[in-house]
């Protein structure tokens, strides 16, 4: 990680964290699959990150991720449902939002193409997304 970010701290003064373009996730457990089936949502797996919110115009975006259309209330709590269900990058198992960060900062750099594995509508797909850089 040293030897990633020290040169970009030297020749810009910061360093360009790579983005994938999504305003807010969900991680998703056993727990919450179940309560997401309950209010109608086919979620066919245990885990992974449902994508609420995409960032218009940012890399998830243009790769054609898609966020939650419905909104369901869960207790006090309103969630948008309905969006892609990311379970791994290039291959690497994704469950929270933060292996996902982990991910993308120790492994990638702005502008790399990954491929994101995800479930749409019950159906497993893989995709390429060209990462951005993080807004500051």
């Amino acid at each position: 990680t040293v030897r990633r970010v020290v040169p970009a701290l030297v020749e810009r003064g910061f360093y360009p964290h790579p983005w994938i373009g999504v305003n807010y996730v969900w991680n998703l457990t056993p727990e919450r699959v179940e309560v997401l089936r309950e209010v109608g949502m086919n979620v066919p797996v245990d885990e992974g990150l449902l994508v609420v919110e995409v960032e218009p115009g940012g890399p998830a975006a243009q790769a054609g991720l898609r966020g939650g259309q419905q909104q369901v209330r869960l207790g006090r709590m309103i969630l948008t449902i309905g969006g892609d269900i990311v379970t791994s990058i290039d291959g690497v198992q994704i469950t929270s939002d933060v292996d996902l960060l982990r991910y993308l900062d120790t492994r990638t750099t702005v502008g790399q193409t990954i491929q994101v594995t995800l479930v749409r509508d019950g159906e497993t797909r893989t995709i390429p997304l060209t990462l951005g850089e993080r807004p500051r």
